[in-house]
Protein backbone atom coordinates (compact mmCIF):
# COMPACT_ATOMS: atom_id res chain seq x y z
CA UNK A 1 0.00 0.00 0.00
CA UNK A 2 1.39 3.38 -1.02
CA UNK A 3 1.46 6.05 1.69
CA UNK A 4 0.70 9.51 0.37
CA UNK A 5 2.81 12.33 1.84
CA UNK A 6 0.95 14.88 3.88
CA UNK A 7 0.41 18.47 2.83
CA UNK A 8 2.87 19.57 5.51
CA UNK A 9 5.56 17.18 4.24
CA UNK A 10 5.11 18.37 0.68
CA UNK A 11 5.27 21.96 1.90
CA UNK A 12 8.57 21.35 3.68
CA UNK A 13 10.03 19.58 0.65
CA UNK A 14 8.99 22.32 -1.74
CA UNK A 15 10.25 25.04 0.59
CA UNK A 16 13.66 23.37 0.88
CA UNK A 17 13.84 22.83 -2.87
CA UNK A 18 12.85 26.45 -3.55
CA UNK A 19 15.51 27.68 -1.12
CA UNK A 20 18.19 25.59 -2.86
CA UNK A 21 17.13 26.81 -6.29
CA UNK A 22 17.19 30.43 -5.14
CA UNK A 23 20.63 29.93 -3.59
CA UNK A 24 21.97 28.61 -6.90
CA UNK A 25 20.37 31.49 -8.78
CA UNK A 26 22.01 33.98 -6.40
CA UNK A 27 25.45 32.49 -7.12
CA UNK A 28 24.94 32.74 -10.87
CA UNK A 29 23.48 36.25 -10.72
CA UNK A 30 26.32 37.55 -8.55
CA UNK A 31 28.78 36.83 -11.39
CA UNK A 32 26.87 38.78 -14.04
CA UNK A 33 28.58 41.87 -15.46
CA UNK A 34 26.99 45.32 -15.10
CA UNK A 35 23.93 45.96 -17.30
CA UNK A 36 23.92 42.32 -18.47
CA UNK A 37 21.06 41.01 -16.32
CA UNK A 38 17.70 41.56 -17.99
CA UNK A 39 14.31 40.98 -16.42
CA UNK A 40 10.73 40.63 -17.58
CA UNK A 41 7.69 40.97 -15.38
CA UNK A 42 3.99 40.42 -15.74
CA UNK A 43 1.11 41.28 -13.44
CA UNK A 44 -2.09 39.33 -13.95
CA UNK A 45 -5.33 38.64 -12.11
CA UNK A 46 -7.03 35.25 -11.93
CA UNK A 47 -10.75 34.69 -12.29
CA UNK A 48 -10.96 34.63 -8.51
CA UNK A 49 -9.52 38.19 -8.46
CA UNK A 50 -6.15 37.08 -7.10
CA UNK A 51 -3.31 39.26 -8.44
CA UNK A 52 0.17 37.83 -8.95
CA UNK A 53 3.39 39.54 -10.07
CA UNK A 54 5.81 37.19 -11.83
CA UNK A 55 9.43 38.10 -12.58
CA UNK A 56 11.92 36.31 -14.86
CA UNK A 57 15.66 36.86 -15.25
CA UNK A 58 17.48 36.56 -18.58
CA UNK A 59 21.23 36.48 -19.06
CA UNK A 60 24.12 34.67 -20.76
CA UNK A 61 26.43 32.77 -18.43
CA UNK A 62 30.21 32.34 -18.64
CA UNK A 63 29.79 29.34 -20.96
CA UNK A 64 27.63 31.30 -23.40
CA UNK A 65 24.42 29.57 -22.40
CA UNK A 66 21.26 31.65 -22.55
CA UNK A 67 19.50 31.38 -19.18
CA UNK A 68 15.83 32.18 -18.55
CA UNK A 69 14.82 31.75 -14.90
CA UNK A 70 11.56 32.46 -13.12
CA UNK A 71 12.94 34.04 -9.96
CA UNK A 72 9.74 34.66 -8.06
CA UNK A 73 6.00 35.18 -7.85
CA UNK A 74 4.66 37.85 -5.53
CA UNK A 75 1.19 37.84 -4.03
CA UNK A 76 0.30 41.33 -5.22
CA UNK A 77 -2.16 43.06 -2.92
CA UNK A 78 -3.34 46.61 -2.99
CA UNK A 79 -3.90 48.93 -5.92
CA UNK A 80 -2.10 48.36 -9.21
CA UNK A 81 -0.12 51.58 -9.11
CA UNK A 82 3.34 52.40 -10.42
CA UNK A 83 4.60 52.86 -6.86
CA UNK A 84 3.40 49.41 -5.76
CA UNK A 85 4.76 47.70 -8.88
CA UNK A 86 8.16 49.32 -8.36
CA UNK A 87 8.17 48.47 -4.65
CA UNK A 88 7.40 44.79 -5.25
CA UNK A 89 9.96 44.59 -8.05
CA UNK A 90 12.73 46.05 -5.88
CA UNK A 91 11.69 43.91 -2.93
CA UNK A 92 12.08 40.70 -4.89
CA UNK A 93 15.15 41.33 -7.05
CA UNK A 94 17.15 43.17 -4.39
CA UNK A 95 16.07 41.65 -1.07
CA UNK A 96 15.73 38.07 -2.31
CA UNK A 97 18.63 37.94 -4.77
CA UNK A 98 20.89 40.86 -3.87
CA UNK A 99 20.63 42.30 -7.37
CA UNK A 100 22.12 45.79 -7.62
CA UNK A 101 20.62 48.37 -9.98
CA UNK A 102 23.91 48.57 -11.89
CA UNK A 103 23.50 44.90 -12.88
CA UNK A 104 20.17 45.50 -14.56
CA UNK A 105 20.02 45.99 -18.30
CA UNK A 106 16.53 46.04 -19.81
CA UNK A 107 13.27 45.57 -17.91
CA UNK A 108 10.58 44.15 -20.18
CA UNK A 109 6.93 44.75 -19.24
CA UNK A 110 3.62 45.00 -20.98
CA UNK A 111 2.33 48.43 -21.91
CA UNK A 112 -0.02 49.05 -18.99
CA UNK A 113 0.21 52.58 -17.60
CA UNK A 114 1.39 51.47 -14.16
CA UNK A 115 4.30 49.53 -15.70
CA UNK A 116 5.33 52.45 -17.91
CA UNK A 117 5.35 54.87 -14.98
CA UNK A 118 6.97 52.38 -12.59
CA UNK A 119 10.25 52.48 -14.49
CA UNK A 120 10.11 56.00 -15.86
CA UNK A 121 13.23 57.91 -14.80
CA UNK A 122 11.45 61.02 -13.47
CA UNK A 123 8.90 59.09 -11.44
CA UNK A 124 11.57 56.67 -10.23
CA UNK A 125 13.95 59.38 -9.03
CA UNK A 126 11.37 61.56 -7.30
CA UNK A 127 9.57 58.80 -5.43
CA UNK A 128 12.77 56.85 -4.75
CA UNK A 129 14.36 59.89 -3.09
CA UNK A 130 11.41 60.17 -0.74
CA UNK A 131 11.90 56.56 0.33
CA UNK A 132 15.45 57.21 1.65
CA UNK A 133 14.51 57.72 5.28
CA UNK A 134 17.09 56.46 7.78
CA UNK A 135 14.67 56.69 10.68
CA UNK A 136 12.55 53.95 9.12
CA UNK A 137 15.40 51.44 8.94
CA UNK A 138 14.84 50.05 12.41
CA UNK A 139 11.16 50.85 12.75
CA UNK A 140 9.20 47.92 14.17
CA UNK A 141 5.80 49.53 13.64
CA UNK A 142 5.55 48.78 9.93
CA UNK A 143 2.11 48.04 8.59
CA UNK A 144 1.01 44.43 8.53
CA UNK A 145 -0.43 45.01 5.10
CA UNK A 146 3.05 45.79 3.75
CA UNK A 147 4.37 42.55 5.20
CA UNK A 148 1.55 40.63 3.53
CA UNK A 149 2.18 42.35 0.21
CA UNK A 150 5.79 41.20 0.16
CA UNK A 151 4.99 37.51 0.71
CA UNK A 152 6.28 35.26 -2.04
CA UNK A 153 4.11 32.45 -3.40
CA UNK A 154 6.92 29.99 -2.55
CA UNK A 155 6.04 30.44 1.14
CA UNK A 156 4.37 27.50 2.90
CA UNK A 157 4.68 25.60 6.19
CA UNK A 158 8.20 26.12 7.62
CA UNK A 159 9.77 24.68 10.74
CA UNK A 160 10.62 27.13 13.55
CA UNK A 161 14.26 26.15 13.08
CA UNK A 162 14.02 27.22 9.45
CA UNK A 163 12.74 30.63 10.51
CA UNK A 164 15.69 30.95 12.90
CA UNK A 165 18.11 30.20 10.06
CA UNK A 166 16.47 32.83 7.90
CA UNK A 167 16.54 35.42 10.69
CA UNK A 168 20.26 34.83 11.18
CA UNK A 169 20.83 35.77 7.54
CA UNK A 170 19.13 39.18 7.96
CA UNK A 171 21.53 41.88 9.21
CA UNK A 172 20.50 43.90 12.27
CA UNK A 173 20.61 47.61 11.43
CA UNK A 174 21.88 49.89 14.18
CA UNK A 175 23.13 53.47 14.24
CA UNK A 176 26.80 53.64 13.29
CA UNK A 177 26.74 50.13 11.83
CA UNK A 178 28.20 49.59 8.36
CA UNK A 179 25.08 47.60 7.48
CA UNK A 180 23.00 50.73 7.97
CA UNK A 181 25.27 52.67 5.63
CA UNK A 182 25.00 49.89 3.04
CA UNK A 183 21.23 49.87 3.47
CA UNK A 184 20.99 53.60 2.82
CA UNK A 185 23.43 53.34 -0.10
CA UNK A 186 21.25 50.67 -1.69
CA UNK A 187 18.21 52.91 -1.44
CA UNK A 188 20.09 55.80 -3.01
CA UNK A 189 21.41 53.56 -5.81
CA UNK A 190 17.92 52.34 -6.60
CA UNK A 191 16.56 55.89 -6.64
CA UNK A 192 19.31 57.36 -8.83
CA UNK A 193 20.02 54.57 -11.32
CA UNK A 194 18.27 54.92 -14.65
CA UNK A 195 16.07 51.97 -15.54
CA UNK A 196 15.62 50.97 -19.17
CA UNK A 197 12.13 49.64 -19.86
CA UNK A 198 11.08 48.11 -23.15
CA UNK A 199 7.43 47.53 -23.93
CA UNK A 200 6.39 43.98 -24.78
CA UNK A 201 6.01 43.64 -28.54
CA UNK A 202 3.75 40.59 -28.29
CA UNK A 203 1.39 42.50 -25.99
CA UNK A 204 1.33 45.47 -28.38
CA UNK A 205 0.49 43.10 -31.26
CA UNK A 206 -2.47 41.86 -29.26
CA UNK A 207 -3.65 45.44 -28.74
CA UNK A 208 -3.37 46.13 -32.47
CA UNK A 209 -5.56 43.16 -33.38
CA UNK A 210 -8.14 43.70 -30.63
CA UNK A 211 -8.57 47.36 -31.52
CA UNK A 212 -8.98 46.71 -35.23
CA UNK A 213 -11.41 43.81 -34.74
CA UNK A 214 -13.53 45.86 -32.37
CA UNK A 215 -13.79 48.79 -34.79
CA UNK A 216 -14.63 46.70 -37.87
CA UNK A 217 -18.39 45.90 -38.05
CA UNK A 218 -18.03 42.75 -40.16
CA UNK A 219 -15.20 41.35 -38.06
CA UNK A 220 -17.20 41.99 -34.87
CA UNK A 221 -20.21 40.29 -36.46
CA UNK A 222 -18.15 37.21 -37.33
CA UNK A 223 -16.76 37.09 -33.78
CA UNK A 224 -20.28 37.14 -32.32
CA UNK A 225 -21.39 34.42 -34.71
CA UNK A 226 -18.47 32.15 -33.80
CA UNK A 227 -19.24 32.68 -30.11
CA UNK A 228 -22.89 31.73 -30.74
CA UNK A 229 -21.75 28.65 -32.61
CA UNK A 230 -19.47 27.60 -29.76
CA UNK A 231 -22.22 28.23 -27.20
CA UNK A 232 -24.62 26.04 -29.19
CA UNK A 233 -22.14 23.18 -29.39
CA UNK A 234 -21.57 23.35 -25.65
CA UNK A 235 -24.61 21.10 -25.55
CA UNK A 236 -23.41 17.57 -24.86
CA UNK A 237 -25.83 16.09 -27.39
CA UNK A 238 -25.03 18.38 -30.31
CA UNK A 239 -21.32 18.29 -29.56
CA UNK A 240 -21.42 14.49 -29.76
CA UNK A 241 -23.37 14.68 -33.02
CA UNK A 242 -20.70 16.97 -34.52
CA UNK A 243 -17.87 14.74 -33.31
CA UNK A 244 -19.57 11.68 -34.77
CA UNK A 245 -19.51 13.36 -38.20
CA UNK A 246 -16.23 15.30 -38.11
CA UNK A 247 -14.25 13.39 -35.42
CA UNK A 248 -13.55 16.73 -33.72
CA UNK A 249 -15.40 19.63 -32.15
CA UNK A 250 -15.08 23.39 -32.09
CA UNK A 251 -12.29 25.17 -30.20
CA UNK A 252 -13.48 27.33 -27.33
CA UNK A 253 -12.44 30.98 -27.23
CA UNK A 254 -10.48 32.25 -24.22
CA UNK A 255 -11.45 35.35 -22.29
CA UNK A 256 -8.26 37.39 -22.54
CA UNK A 257 -6.62 36.94 -25.95
CA UNK A 258 -7.84 37.22 -29.52
CA UNK A 259 -5.78 34.22 -30.69
CA UNK A 260 -8.43 31.86 -29.31
CA UNK A 261 -10.86 33.37 -31.81
CA UNK A 262 -8.40 32.76 -34.66
CA UNK A 263 -7.83 29.15 -33.59
CA UNK A 264 -11.61 28.60 -33.50
CA UNK A 265 -11.87 30.19 -36.95
CA UNK A 266 -9.11 27.97 -38.33
CA UNK A 267 -10.89 24.86 -37.02
CA UNK A 268 -14.12 25.91 -38.74
CA UNK A 269 -12.24 26.47 -42.01
CA UNK A 270 -10.62 23.03 -42.01
CA UNK A 271 -11.47 21.07 -45.12
CA UNK A 272 -14.98 19.59 -44.96
CA UNK A 273 -15.67 20.87 -41.43
CA UNK A 274 -18.23 23.52 -42.45
CA UNK A 275 -20.29 20.88 -44.26
CA UNK A 276 -20.45 18.81 -41.06
CA UNK A 277 -21.35 21.85 -38.94
CA UNK A 278 -24.16 22.84 -41.31
CA UNK A 279 -25.49 19.27 -41.29
CA UNK A 280 -25.81 19.32 -37.50
CA UNK A 281 -27.37 22.81 -37.55
CA UNK A 282 -29.95 21.70 -40.12
CA UNK A 283 -30.81 18.71 -37.95
CA UNK A 284 -31.18 20.97 -34.90
CA UNK A 285 -33.50 23.34 -36.79
CA UNK A 286 -35.97 20.49 -37.20
CA UNK A 287 -36.54 20.40 -33.46
CA UNK A 288 -38.69 22.54 -31.16
CA UNK A 289 -35.90 24.89 -30.03
CA UNK A 290 -34.94 25.90 -33.57
CA UNK A 291 -35.09 29.63 -32.70
CA UNK A 292 -31.93 29.21 -30.60
CA UNK A 293 -30.00 27.43 -33.34
CA UNK A 294 -27.41 29.63 -35.12
CA UNK A 295 -27.77 30.28 -38.83
CA UNK A 296 -25.96 28.05 -41.26
CA UNK A 297 -22.56 29.10 -42.58
CA UNK A 298 -23.22 30.59 -46.02
CA UNK A 299 -20.64 30.81 -48.85
CA UNK A 300 -20.40 34.59 -48.30
CA UNK A 301 -19.75 34.12 -44.59
CA UNK A 302 -17.17 31.43 -45.34
CA UNK A 303 -15.37 33.79 -47.75
CA UNK A 304 -15.24 36.50 -45.09
CA UNK A 305 -13.92 33.97 -42.56
CA UNK A 306 -11.16 32.93 -44.97
CA UNK A 307 -10.08 36.53 -45.55
CA UNK A 308 -10.24 37.35 -41.84
CA UNK A 309 -8.13 34.31 -40.93
CA UNK A 310 -5.59 35.24 -43.63
CA UNK A 311 -5.21 38.73 -42.15
CA UNK A 312 -4.81 37.52 -38.56
CA UNK A 313 -2.58 34.47 -39.05
CA UNK A 314 0.68 36.49 -39.47
CA UNK A 315 0.04 38.15 -36.10
CA UNK A 316 -0.32 34.78 -34.40
CA UNK A 317 2.86 33.44 -36.01
CA UNK A 318 4.93 36.45 -34.92
CA UNK A 319 3.46 36.28 -31.41
CA UNK A 320 4.60 32.66 -31.09
CA UNK A 321 8.08 33.61 -32.34
CA UNK A 322 8.48 36.45 -29.84
CA UNK A 323 7.23 34.39 -26.89
CA UNK A 324 9.89 31.69 -27.17
CA UNK A 325 12.76 31.26 -24.70
CA UNK A 326 15.36 31.89 -27.39
CA UNK A 327 16.91 35.19 -28.51
CA UNK A 328 13.91 37.16 -29.80
CA UNK A 329 14.99 40.81 -29.68
CA UNK A 330 16.65 40.43 -33.09
CA UNK A 331 13.35 39.19 -34.54
CA UNK A 332 11.31 42.27 -33.58
CA UNK A 333 12.20 44.59 -36.48
CA UNK A 334 12.29 41.94 -39.27
CA UNK A 335 9.17 40.36 -37.79
CA UNK A 336 7.19 43.61 -37.82
CA UNK A 337 8.33 44.43 -41.35
CA UNK A 338 7.41 40.91 -42.46
CA UNK A 339 3.97 40.97 -40.88
CA UNK A 340 3.30 44.40 -42.38
CA UNK A 341 4.17 43.15 -45.87
CA UNK A 342 2.08 39.98 -45.44
CA UNK A 343 -1.01 41.85 -44.30
CA UNK A 344 -0.64 44.59 -46.92
CA UNK A 345 -0.34 42.01 -49.73
CA UNK A 346 -3.33 39.91 -48.61
CA UNK A 347 -6.00 39.88 -51.32
CA UNK A 348 -9.42 40.84 -49.96
CA UNK A 349 -12.66 40.84 -51.97
CA UNK A 350 -15.11 42.40 -49.53
CA UNK A 351 -15.02 46.09 -48.61
CA UNK A 352 -15.05 45.45 -44.86
CA UNK A 353 -12.07 43.12 -45.13
CA UNK A 354 -10.21 45.70 -47.23
CA UNK A 355 -10.94 48.24 -44.51
CA UNK A 356 -9.67 45.82 -41.86
CA UNK A 357 -6.45 45.25 -43.81
CA UNK A 358 -5.86 49.00 -44.04
CA UNK A 359 -6.57 49.56 -40.34
CA UNK A 360 -4.23 46.73 -39.30
CA UNK A 361 -1.39 48.22 -41.36
CA UNK A 362 -2.05 51.72 -40.06
CA UNK A 363 -2.22 50.50 -36.46
CA UNK A 364 1.10 48.66 -36.88
CA UNK A 365 2.68 51.91 -38.04
CA UNK A 366 1.17 53.83 -35.14
CA UNK A 367 2.05 51.36 -32.37
CA UNK A 368 5.58 50.53 -33.48
CA UNK A 369 6.77 53.43 -35.64
CA UNK A 370 5.08 56.73 -34.86
CA UNK A 371 6.20 59.03 -32.07
CA UNK A 372 2.73 60.58 -31.74
CA UNK A 373 -0.66 58.90 -31.66
CA UNK A 374 -2.73 59.26 -34.84
CA UNK A 375 -6.05 61.09 -34.44
CA UNK A 376 -5.53 61.76 -30.74
CA UNK A 377 -8.83 62.36 -28.95
CA UNK A 378 -9.23 64.71 -26.01
CA UNK A 379 -10.83 61.95 -23.94
CA UNK A 380 -9.84 58.36 -23.38
CA UNK A 381 -6.62 56.59 -22.49
CA UNK A 382 -3.55 57.38 -24.55
CA UNK A 383 -1.87 54.57 -26.44
CA UNK A 384 1.60 53.49 -25.37
CA UNK A 385 3.70 53.77 -28.54
CA UNK A 386 6.77 51.53 -28.63
CA UNK A 387 8.76 53.38 -31.35
CA UNK A 388 10.61 50.14 -32.09
CA UNK A 389 12.36 51.37 -35.23
CA UNK A 390 13.89 54.28 -33.32
CA UNK A 391 15.14 51.97 -30.56
CA UNK A 392 18.89 51.43 -31.05
CA UNK A 393 18.79 48.21 -29.02
CA UNK A 394 16.47 46.53 -31.53
CA UNK A 395 18.44 47.85 -34.51
CA UNK A 396 21.71 46.52 -33.06
CA UNK A 397 20.11 43.19 -32.13
CA UNK A 398 19.00 42.70 -35.73
CA UNK A 399 22.38 43.63 -37.21
CA UNK A 400 24.33 41.38 -34.83
CA UNK A 401 22.10 38.36 -35.48
CA UNK A 402 23.84 36.28 -38.19
CA UNK A 403 20.41 35.22 -39.48
CA UNK A 404 19.26 38.80 -40.03
CA UNK A 405 22.19 41.23 -40.39
CA UNK A 406 21.33 44.24 -42.62
CA UNK A 407 18.40 42.67 -44.48
CA UNK A 408 15.58 44.68 -42.82
CA UNK A 409 17.26 47.95 -43.75
CA UNK A 410 18.13 47.11 -47.36
CA UNK A 411 14.69 46.30 -48.80
CA UNK A 412 12.29 49.12 -49.50
CA UNK A 413 8.66 48.88 -48.40
CA UNK A 414 6.17 49.74 -51.11
CA UNK A 415 3.43 52.29 -50.69
CA UNK A 416 0.57 53.17 -50.06
CA UNK A 417 1.19 52.57 -46.36
CA UNK A 418 3.50 54.57 -44.11
CA UNK A 419 5.89 52.12 -42.47
CA UNK A 420 8.76 52.98 -44.83
CA UNK A 421 9.03 56.43 -43.24
CA UNK A 422 9.99 54.89 -39.88
CA UNK A 423 12.29 51.99 -40.82
CA UNK A 424 15.95 53.09 -40.62
CA UNK A 425 17.78 53.21 -43.91
CA UNK A 426 20.91 51.17 -44.55
CA UNK A 427 23.02 54.29 -43.91
CA UNK A 428 21.25 55.04 -40.61
CA UNK A 429 21.63 51.44 -39.42
CA UNK A 430 25.36 51.53 -40.22
CA UNK A 431 25.74 54.79 -38.30
CA UNK A 432 24.08 53.24 -35.23
CA UNK A 433 26.44 50.26 -35.31
CA UNK A 434 29.48 52.45 -35.91
CA UNK A 435 28.53 54.73 -33.03
CA UNK A 436 28.15 51.75 -30.70
CA UNK A 437 31.55 50.35 -31.65
CA UNK A 438 33.10 53.79 -31.17
CA UNK A 439 31.97 53.63 -27.56
CA UNK A 440 33.74 50.27 -27.20
CA UNK A 441 37.07 51.42 -28.67
CA UNK A 442 40.15 51.80 -26.45
CA UNK A 443 40.71 55.35 -25.23
CA UNK A 444 44.15 55.40 -26.91
CA UNK A 445 46.18 53.54 -29.48
CA UNK A 446 48.66 52.31 -26.85
CA UNK A 447 48.61 49.38 -24.48
CA UNK A 448 49.29 49.57 -20.74
CA UNK A 449 53.09 49.63 -21.35
CA UNK A 450 52.75 52.55 -23.76
CA UNK A 451 53.53 50.49 -26.86
CA UNK A 452 51.56 51.07 -30.02
CA UNK A 453 48.78 48.60 -30.76
CA UNK A 454 49.21 46.60 -33.99
CA UNK A 455 47.14 47.65 -36.97
CA UNK A 456 45.71 44.46 -38.46
CA UNK A 457 43.12 44.26 -41.19
CA UNK A 458 39.66 43.01 -40.28
CA UNK A 459 39.60 39.55 -41.81
CA UNK A 460 37.61 37.69 -39.17
CA UNK A 461 34.30 38.16 -40.95
CA UNK A 462 35.30 36.12 -43.99
CA UNK A 463 35.78 33.02 -41.82
CA UNK A 464 32.39 33.21 -40.15
CA UNK A 465 29.52 31.03 -41.17
CA UNK A 466 25.80 31.51 -40.73
CA UNK A 467 24.27 29.58 -37.86
CA UNK A 468 20.72 29.33 -36.54
CA UNK A 469 21.65 30.06 -32.91
CA UNK A 470 22.81 33.65 -32.42
CA UNK A 471 24.30 32.94 -28.96
CA UNK A 472 26.28 30.00 -30.35
CA UNK A 473 27.52 32.24 -33.16
CA UNK A 474 29.00 34.86 -30.82
CA UNK A 475 30.37 32.14 -28.56
CA UNK A 476 32.44 30.74 -31.43
CA UNK A 477 33.34 34.08 -33.04
CA UNK A 478 35.01 36.79 -31.05
CA UNK A 479 34.01 40.32 -31.97
CA UNK A 480 36.94 42.21 -33.55
CA UNK A 481 38.64 45.00 -31.60
CA UNK A 482 38.59 48.25 -33.53
CA UNK A 483 41.58 50.54 -33.17
CA UNK A 484 41.10 54.26 -33.26
CA UNK A 485 42.59 54.86 -36.71
CA UNK A 486 41.18 51.78 -38.42
CA UNK A 487 38.71 51.99 -41.26
CA UNK A 488 35.47 50.37 -40.07
CA UNK A 489 33.95 47.95 -42.56
CA UNK A 490 30.62 46.19 -42.29
CA UNK A 491 31.31 43.22 -44.52
CA UNK A 492 30.35 40.77 -41.82
CA UNK A 493 26.87 42.21 -41.37
CA UNK A 494 25.92 42.57 -45.01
Amino acid sequence: MVAMPSRRSLGRTLTTEARNIKRNYRKEISKISPACLHTSLDLWTSRSHHSVLGIRAHYIDDNWNLKNHSIGFVDFRGHKTAENVRKEFKSLVHNEYGICPSQLGVIMTDNAEENVKAFDMKEFTQEGAEEVDVSCADDESSDESEEIENNVVFSTDINPSDWEDMENEIPQLEDGDDNLADFVKDLVDWSETKMRRHGCTAHALQLVVRECLRKNPRASEIMRYVQQLIAFFNSTYWNQRLKSLANKGLIKIGDTRWNGFLLALQRILEEGFITKVNAVLEEAKQGKARSRVPDLITPDLEQDMVELASLLTPFLQLTHTLQSDEVTSSQVIPGLIGIYKQVASTACVKDYMNALRASLCLSLVERFGASLQFNQKSKGAKKQLLKVFANKAYVLASILDPRVKMKPFLNKITKPYKLEAYVPSEHEARDILTEEFDLMKPSSDCDEQGESLPKEPLSISSKRKRVDDVVFFWDKNEAPNFNKNEEFELSEVE
